[in-house]
């Protein structure tokens, strides 16, 4: 199996918001992935579960308006 290389795909969403924006970032991971990447989804841990599957590896992490992930943090999420 090729190594392949990361990619995060920062999906917000609300459980009163709709799935259009899940669903264009579901079609984005997977043309991605076909391109040899490998995508995984960023969401908030102030969220419940999405609406729908989504079929990538998802990573949950703490966002708010007041916290900004250094790159350094954002590169561990992804491995």
């Amino acid at each position: 199996m090729s190594i392949r290389d990361k990619i995060l795909i920062y999906c917000d969403f609300f459980p009163s918001s709709g799935v259009g924006h899940l669903k264009r970032c579901i079609v984005l991971a997977k043309e991605l992935y076909k391109r040899g990447l490998d995508p995984k989804f960023l969401i908030s841990s102030n969220v419940g579960e999405p609406p729908i599957a989504l079929p990538f590896h998802i990573e949950r992490c703490s966002l708010d308006d007041k916290s900004i992930l250094s790159a350094e943090e954002i590169i561990k999420l992804a491995y």
